[in-house]
């Protein structure tokens, strides 16, 4: 069997629960002091990998990301939130935007409490000031 049978087997499945409101998202996990060394440096690798490949904006010398996937479990709220990690022990300015509006789970690593956010802006009730 082939390597693209099984991704395509794992996605239908994948699809299914999100579909059917069972998906299982896994336990937050965020970058600490007793994280094992080859994670860490997976995600300090990703960082300076990012760090030289990504254009700089002119202006201000700012970068944008945005993390996707297909579907939910696959990683991009770990991704996102231990990639900004390294970039903030780093002296860099890290802004991020949790735009799934139904399932956000950002605030979750951080172990942060509901304040005006992405939808909120949109909707009129916050002025970005606010949020930021």
């Amino acid at each position: 069997m082939s390597m693209t049978f099984f991704s395509k087997k794992r996605a239908s499945r994948a699809k299914q629960r999100y579909e059917g409101g069972t998906a299982n998202f896994a336990k937050p996990y965020l970058l600490d002091k007793d994280s094992a060394f080859g994670v860490t440096e997976a995600f300090r690798s990703l960082k300076a990998a990012l760090s030289v490949s990504v254009p700089k904006k002119e202006s201000d010398g700012s970068i944008n990301i945005m993390v996707t996937s297909n579907f939910p479990g696959e990683g991009k709220t770990t991704v996102t939130v231990n990639t900004s990690l390294m970039f903030a022990q780093s002296n860099f300015k890290v802004l991020i935007v949790d735009a799934d509006i139904r399932r956000g789970r950002v605030a979750k690593f951080f172990k942060a409490h509901h304040k005006p956010g992405l939808s909120d802006y949109i909707s009129g009730q916050s002025k970005i000031e606010e949020i930021l």
